[in-house]
């Protein structure tokens, strides 16, 4: 990640979006976490990865920018052009922010012990 992550940001990595911001994907399927886009851009052909994404457009990196509200992030996978490289990024993405959130749980429990 290019820029630090926050808590605040690591949430909005982290978010389930309401149904009304999911992700439609051209197979029918509506996505509505960064952990879920990555499952499915793991299982679709290079086809539907280049329905959403070609010389023009981007849709993934617009729906981190609009509906996950990290604009930082889509502004990193706005340039990835290749299936693998944005599941990679997204993954990296979702496994840094799970692992600041359990650091912070685990920092926020010890505080409350004492």
């Amino acid at each position: 990640m290019t820029k630090k992550l926050t808590l605040t940001r690591a949430k909005k990595i982290l978010r389930i979006v309401p149904l009304s911001k999911s992700f439609w994907l051209c197979t029918n399927e509506y996505l509505r976490s960064l952990n879920a886009l990555a499952d499915a851009l793991e299982a679709v052909s290079d086809d539907v990865f280049r329905y959403h994404v070609d010389k023009y457009k981007n849709d993934f990196a617009t729906w981190v920018k609009d509906c996950i509200d990290d604009k930082d992030l889509a502004r990193e996978i706005s340039r990835i052009k290749t299936r693998y490289t944005l599941i990679r990024k997204i993954r990296e993405n979702v496994d840094e922010a799970k692992s600041l959130v359990r650091r912070y749980k685990k920092v926020s429990e010890s505080h409350k012990a004492k």
